[in-house]
């Protein structure tokens, strides 16, 4: 029996969902009983649906722990390793959730081990450590990282790395000259000497008629009178007189008393030192943890930690971030230009890099939908990292094209294929990029400013147009029986089947007609008739045959029929538009046949091949956006506004921090605040009520008054009571906190009113 070998990356996981077990030693093995069942990638998560589009798994990253192991002898089977690893840790790992492959040109392998359980990857660091010899050879195990990998790209963040930066053994000198040696050294303090790899600071202290004196800081512990005597110009001084010194010994020391430090606070699994050819002064160490939560708690008990007796002997700590994006080749080749700029302006103004790897898809090299360009964005400042991602995100989007009211553009005709024909019209004419996404339904624009705008208008103008030819007639308990037993038929057959749709759900009973206002009055007649005259009598004309086939949904002979396994056959319209209008009380979606009694679940196969694509993709995202909403005790959205992530909420006994790999943002998914390490939900909500009561009271005390329009707070210290928002500009005046529109509107109102 064979297994899959791509283990969580593959894009069909065959991984059970997590047990629910409180027993670590527990892992389902349970398969999912459904007729089909597909996979997605929604976000970071990995969707499993079954029939009727139904949510069967859900699996998130933070559902699983994984390890890595190095250096393993060629010798050792998958078999060993497992023996191995469950005789040292409490679970119970099955052969089936170990890849291993073989290093080239070496006699080792490496192996990777994925559990459906987060508690894993540091139940194994904690049992076994981060070496281990197995057969006479080094073994390295550390913890492997887990993102959500897919086709339709995706952002991997790595939060658990730090740079721990700090001052080696430094002394100080002070210089004396004597009498007739003033200015022996303004050409030295200007260009800053070297020695022992240090660069000296010099500046002079005290000059006057019968002395001046010097002031060297940065000079190696080692460094003698003599060296230092050797880089001074002119005569010897007439003194050197050693200053305040670094209490320790040597730079070893000094970076094993930092790497003891840093160990205290969770499980390292990697420490490089880097070195500085330019300065050795400064040293520099990154420390990669098991886990974020243990960078973070380094954070904040080592940054700015004393090392030493003198004020600069303190250690700087700080995050690394590191965040990959996949993004369409077709996209990239849109926004190369504007990327390459942003990159050297975020280097320029935060310190953070974009870097870009070519992935071209050697498996389909003339597909250009299959090319990916993974961007690789990376710097130490969480804010800024998230503030250049943000910006990336930005290009990637484009221009969504918005009507003059600044609504979304979103009528479905121009993502049919009906509209492509308009949509290449657009490109040609206004030199712009449209990209339909039929995922969230918006139009992308990319190009010029000016380009862009022609193309909004255009567009608004096509909606105006395409708006005064729809018209929707929401059906009643009363027309709806009369539109079922013929009054749609009679409908169509009045005014053509290609202007009117009728769509049915639990929820929406409507009749969609594009076509001329008369067009309208004419339908709604025709259903009012029906509700005064016998049924057989005003659609006696119609024929119709007792044993022919009709739509469920239209009443009709079906138009493109699809026939589902009840036996029931649908226009592949009317079946498009059931599924388009479906909410989550409508899911799984069954067969409307029988006048709703049929009720039989549609099979995802049987949906695929009666909808189109797109039609298909975003059944699956309303079934997964609603089944979220609708458990807000098992999921939540992630808490940054417009960030579509989403996490599962954990046990009481079990809080867990969760990293958003879109937004950056760090929430505790049980009180589902900011992340709050090493303090409970309750004694991190009192501290931040504290606060908010301390803020209040500063405010009162300080006659800080928040904008009326934006809510910001304003402080007045000085001048006149014209106050002006830095936030969103808009002009107060202080005495009774009116808005206006400029500064001349404002003091007209205080002249007349205060």
């Amino acid at each position: 029996m064979g297994r899959c070998v791509k283990g969580y990356h593959c894009l069909y996981s065959h991984i059970p969902e997590p047990s629910s077990s409180n027993d670590p030693k527990q892992s389902s093995t349970d398969t999912i009983k459904s007729t089909t069942q597909t996979t997605r990638i929604v976000g970071s998560a990995t969707v499993s649906y079954e029939d009727g589009a139904a949510i069967s798994v859900i699996s998130l990253p933070s559902d699983f722990s994984a390890v890595s192991i190095a250096n393993i002898p060629r010798r050792v089977s998958i078999e060993e390793l497992t023996v191995f690893l469950n005789e040292r840790t409490d679970f119970r790992i099955t052969p089936d959730s170990i890849q291993m492959k073989f290093v080239p040109a070496t006699d080792l392998k490496t192996a990777h081990i994925t559990m459906p359980d987060p508690t894993f990857a540091n139940h194994v660091l904690q049992k076994i450590g981060t070496v281990v010899t197995m057969h006479e050879s080094t073994v390295q195990i550390s913890k492997g990282q887990i993102g959500g990998v897919s086709a339709a790209g995706s952002n991997r963040v790595q939060l658990a790395s730090i740079s721990c930066s700090w001052h080696q053994l430094t002394r100080a000198a002070n210089v004396w000259y004597g009498e007739g040696h003033p200015g022996v050294l303004p050409a030295l303090s200007n260009h800053r000497p070297r020695l022992n790899g240090r660069i000296l600071d010099i500046h002079l202290v005290a000059s006057t008629h019968t002395h001046t004196m010097y002031h060297i800081d940065n000079i190696d512990t080692t460094t003698t009178k003599w060296q230092l005597m050797g880089i001074l110009p002119g005569p010897p001084p007439t003194m050197i007189q050693w200053a305040a010194a670094s209490q320790g010994s040597t730079a070893k020391q000094l970076e094993e008393k930092v790497r003891s430090m840093v160990e205290q606070q969770g499980t390292l699994i990697d420490w490089v030192m880097e070195v500085d050819t330019t300065d050795t002064a400064k040293a520099k160490a990154i420390a990669k943890f098991a886990d974020p939560e243990a960078a973070r708690r380094a954070i904040t008990k080592l940054n700015q930690a004393q090392l030493g007796n003198l004020p600069t002997d303190v250690l700087h700590v700080s995050a690394i971030v590191s965040i990959k994006m996949s993004i369409s080749q077709r996209i990239f080749d849109i926004i190369k230009q504007p990327l390459r700029d942003l990159s050297a302006r975020s280097w320029n103004e935060y310190h953070v890099g974009i870097k870009v790897y070519a992935n071209s898809n050697k498996k389909y090299p003339q597909d250009s939908d299959r090319l990916y360009t993974q961007i690789r964005i990376f710097g130490q400042e969480k804010r800024f990292v998230a503030r250049v991602k943000s910006s990336v995100e930005e290009m990637l989007a484009g221009h969504i094209a918005v009507d003059n009211d600044g609504k979304q553009i979103t009528d479905p005709f121009f993502f049919k294929t009906s509209g492509l024909p308009f949509i290449d019209d657009l490109k040609r004419i206004c030199k712009v990029t449209v990209v339909p996404d039929n995922y969230k339904t918006v139009l992308r624009l990319y190009g010029e400013p000016f380009n862009v705008e022609a193309a909004r208008r255009i567009l608004t103008e096509k909606v105006a147009q395409l708006a005064t030819q729809t018209h929707v007639l929401l059906l009643d308990h009363k027309t709806f029986p009369v539109a079922l037993r013929g009054g749609f038929r009679h409908i169509m057959s009045r005014i053509g089947k290609e202007k009117v749709t009728m769509r049915v759900t639990s929820s929406i009973k409507e009749i969609v007609l594009i076509g001329s206002e008369n067009e309208f009055d004419e339908m709604q007649r025709i259903l009012q008739s029906g509700l005064h005259q016998s049924l057989e009598n005003q659609f006696d004309t119609l024929n119709i045959d007792e044993g022919e086939v009709l739509c469920p949904v239209c009443w009709t002979p079906p138009e493109g029929p699809s026939k589902m396994t009840c036996n029931h056959v649908y226009c592949r319209s009317c079946l498009a538009s059931q599924c388009a209008s479906a909410t989550s009380t409508d899911i799984p979606l069954s067969c409307l046949g029988d006048s709703g009694a049929c009720n039989t679940t549609l099979t995802l196969s049987e949906l695929s091949r009666a909808l189109s694509r797109d039609e298909y993709e975003s059944l699956l995202d309303l079934s997964i956006k609603d089944y979220i909403k609708s458990r807000p005790a098992e999921f939540r959205y992630c808490p940054t506004p417009d960030c579509s992530r989403f996490y599962r909420c954990s046990p009481n006994a079990h809080p867990r921090i969760f990293d958003c790999d879109a937004c950056l943002a760090s929430t505790c998914t049980l009180c589902h605040q900011d992340a709050h390490d090493g303090q409970s939900c309750e004694d991190a909500a009192a501290a931040a009520l504290i606060g908010e009561k301390e803020f209040a009271k500063w405010k009162k005390d300080h006659d800080v008054r928040d904008c009326p329009k934006c809510s910001a707070a304003i402080e007045k210290n000085e001048g006149c009571n014209h106050m002006q928002c830095v936030a969103c500009g808009v002009h107060i005046c202080w005495f009774c906190m009116k808005t206006f529109e400029d500064g001349s509107e404002t003091y007209g109102h205080m002249e007349t009113a205060h």
